[in-house]
């Protein structure tokens, strides 16, 4: 019975066994089974042939050439990290092409390249995540470049994203930044399409955004739903559509696609084309849309889909929907196999996959409610009752669709993003016609651009009115009662607070107190990589904000933060400083609305039940340029225990606090490097008097370094020292009757201190 289930599969969807036999290869050579072991299903191909069992065939030829195929890219992946050595990180002289181009920020790269050979035995075939190249470098183009290259670190804090799992499952061998590049030869042939991709989505980003104020949010929305371009969206808009699931909207994938071809057949319908020359119309446009949006994969991937689909409409076949979803896999992984280890790679074809199996199914039980009176003949409905069943089916069909779709990605959605949204089946219903409209408007607005200028911008400013609309929905369903379950808690450390360890000895510590208090946000680009990122996987925000100096290691992403959080107030120390981050974090405060508060020695702001952040030392008016000679001093009571925050203060500050005989007593002190002075005189220590030290340490500038008679004084006074260099970031949890202490690198270092 089964056997013979196989059989009518396989003759029904005859492109099944292909794939399966795609995926196996690329699974058998992840497993590490050796190459020469390929032979194997090379022997059955030909087994299969000669009994006349063609796909199974082409299944088991296609698993023998994804083995030896993702085999090769897998060594030259691991190749360079044989070549990096132990520190992980080395300068590298390379000649390649530049494979992909896109528009970097903190955590995507600008471009990747794929290198062709390489000074000192550096692995040929391997692709490369390259930041700081110059603005002319084209996708396509040959480059000879020195870039110094790194694996990025592992996790070292609570909630912190796997970026070098990231990087690997990619297949990016390594990361790194250009210092010299140079022309090696004309540009690939292979790439001209992606060369051209790449220019007209300049032109076409310019083209839609003209008339809308730069940098807004409605330009940032638009960006997104048109090119999906997420890189400019705030915080508070990415959080709206990632919990009411509906982030699909800005992955130019199947759903832009398949909106621009019915956009397409619209216009094809209205000048009353012929079917044929219509089909091909939409096949054209659907191809230059993934064209202009950059020739990415989720988009490649529709649009071949699509083309499967409908030239067998084109040339009078019937297509296989199973068959056309399943055309496009050997053609994906063939360019890059590591795609299926991808959540949009899985998440487009099981959504897709899903909405074919079960829409259907579920259409069934709109049938009569879209029906109507079953013994009422259509030809005899009024227009109104025409209007009001053709709504109904509408409705009825996005319902269905988004159902099945949702069905469809929740498995992955769980597995990939910890989250599941169950109110993204009504916002979807909301946001896919919405979508379809600034689609629409903005292809009419770059159309009637080419005859007025001024028709352009105007229908630019439509498009804006109707993102900020689609954020509003997504926002309000994401209110909605059960809008979201948050699954992963890998990085929830309960009650309590993170001290997180930063490159360099930056500082940031957020406390789970009231509504959330984020004291630092390190530096921009670790507030965007580790901090915020890691608060968003713990499910947490933050509507009080402080800020300890004008360091831009610890005020640099502030800015980042008021933008993402929109939170009620920001305690500061100064009112203003030479610091170029301090100052722009002031002024998108006061662009945000956010009361900016100052810290005043001696005064206390409750942050919830049981707790008070206590100003021990705020800096005074002066000369001082030095920014960690001008840092406030806080304590923390929190439940009757006391955690002294003295950010990087220096000895200056500390003599300041002794003189004037400041209660400085605490049970934890967290403690941070001055830049140029030392930290932690021993008599300080005496009058702190900690039972737990937890000390910021980075291993560049030699500043930044514990020193080793220090560490040792410390010690010998019985003081625990917990050094973030070995410990990582540190999770504080004080209770009524305990405080535990927990390093997230070595828990088995953890304290618990009772009174």
């Amino acid at each position: 019975m089964i056997t013979a289930a196989v059989r009518r599969w396989g003759a029904r969807v005859p492109l099944l066994a292909l794939v399966a036999g795609c995926l196996a290869g690329i699974a058998m050579a992840e497993a590490g089974w050796s190459p020469p072991a390929a032979g194997i299903p090379l022997v059955a191909a030909v087994v299969a042939a000669v009994r006349g069992r063609g796909t199974w065939a082409m299944g088991f030829a296609a698993a023998a050439v994804f083995w030896l195929a993702h085999g090769a890219r897998l060594e030259a992946r691991d190749g360079v990290v044989s070549w990096l050595g132990a520190g992980h990180s080395r300068q590298a002289r390379v000649e390649g092409v530049i494979s992909q181009r896109q528009e970097g920020s903190v955590m995507r790269p600008e471009a990747v390249l794929r290198v062709s050979r390489g000074a000192d035995g550096f692995p040929a075939g391997a692709r490369l995540a390259l930041w700081r190249l110059p603005p002319d470098v084209l996708p396509g183009d040959r480059v000879r470049l020195t870039a110094d290259l790194a694996l990025p670190a592992a996790a070292r804090n609570p909630g912190e994203p796997d970026r070098r799992a990231a990087l690997r499952h990619r297949g990016w061998a390594a990361e790194g930044r250009v210092r010299h590049l140079e022309a090696a030869g004309r540009p690939a042939p292979h790439l001209t399409f992606h060369r051209w991709s790449w220019l007209a989505r300049g032109h076409i980003r310019e083209r839609i955004l003209r008339g809308l104020e730069p940098g807004s949010r409605q330009a940032a929305l638009i960006e997104g739903l048109v090119l999906g371009e997420r890189s400019g969206m705030d915080g508070e808009a990415t959080a709206a559509f990632r919990r009411s699931g509906t982030m699909h909207v800005f992955a130019v994938s199947g759903l832009h696609v398949g909106l621009v071809g019915m956009i397409g057949w619209g216009l094809m319908s209205l000048v009353r084309a012929p079917r044929a020359a219509g089909l091909w119309f939409v096949l054209a446009l659907m191809w230059s849309y993934a064209l202009v949006t950059g020739l990415r994969p989720p988009a490649l991937r529709a649009a071949l889909m699509a083309t499967v689909f409908l030239a067998g409409f084109a040339a009078k076949r019937k297509p296989a929907l199973a068959n056309s979803l399943l055309a496009s896999v050997p053609l994906v992984l063939a360019a890059d196999s590591f795609q299926w280890r991808q959540a949009g790679f899985q998440l487009s074809y099981l959504v897709v996959g899903a909405i074919l199996l079960f829409a259907p199914l579920f259409y069934r039980g709109f049938r009569k409610w879209v029906d109507g009176d079953p013994f009422l003949p259509r030809l005899l409905y009024t227009r109104r009752q025409e209007r009001w069943r053709s709504l109904r089916q509408k409705s009825a069909g996005l319902a269905t669709v988004s159902l099945a779709a949702w069905l469809g990605s929740f498995p992955l959605m769980a597995i990939h993003f910890g989250i599941i949204t169950p109110s993204a089946v009504l916002a979807s219903m909301v946001l896919v016609p919405i979508v379809f409209c600034v689609l629409t408007t903005s292809l009419l607005g770059i159309a009637a651009g080419l005859v007025w200028g001024p028709l352009e911008a105007g229908a630019n400013v439509v498009s804006g009115t109707l993102a900020e609309g689609a954020y509003a929905v997504a926002r309000e369903s994401s209110r909605l009662p059960g809008a979201y379950v948050l699954l992963d808690r890998a990085g929830d450390w309960g009650r309590g607070a993170v001290v997180y360890d930063l490159a360099g000895g930056n500082g940031a510590i957020y406390c789970d107190a009231g509504e959330g208090v984020l004291i630092d946000a390190g530096g921009a680009r670790e507030f965007s990589r580790v901090v915020m990122p890691a608060m968003r996987r713990a499910g947490r925000k933050a509507e009080s904000l402080v800020v300890s100096h004008a360091d831009g290691g610890h005020c640099g992403g502030m800015a980042g933060a008021v933008r993402a959080w929109n939170p009620r107030q920001l305690l500061v120390p100064e009112s203003t400083a030479p610091s170029e981050a301090y100052r722009r974090m002031l002024a998108v405060a006061a662009e945000e609305n956010c009361r900016v508060l100052q810290a005043v020695g001696g005064r206390r702001h409750p942050l919830g039940a049981g707790v008070d952040l206590e100003v021990l030392h705020a800096p005074s008016g002066g000369e001082i340029l030095v920014a960690d000679d001008r840092c406030a001093v806080l304590r923390l009571h929190w439940n009757g225990w006391r955690i002294l925050l003295s950010g990087d203060a220096g000895l200056p500050t500390e003599r300041d606090l002794l003189e004037r005989g400041a209660d400085v007593a605490a049970d934890v002190w967290v403690v941070g490097r001055h830049d140029a002075d030392f930290t932690g005189t021993l008599e300080f220590v005496r009058a702190v008097g900690p039972r737990v030290i937890v000390a910021s340490e980075g291993w560049f500038p030699e500043t930044e370094r514990i020193p080793a008679w220090w560490a040792k004084s410390v010690e010998e006074e019985g003081i625990i020292l917990l050094r973030q260099s070995a410990a990582g970031g540190v999770i504080l949890s004080p209770r009524e009757d305990r405080f535990e202490v927990r390093p997230f690198l070595q828990p088995e270092r953890s304290v618990v201190l009772t009174r």
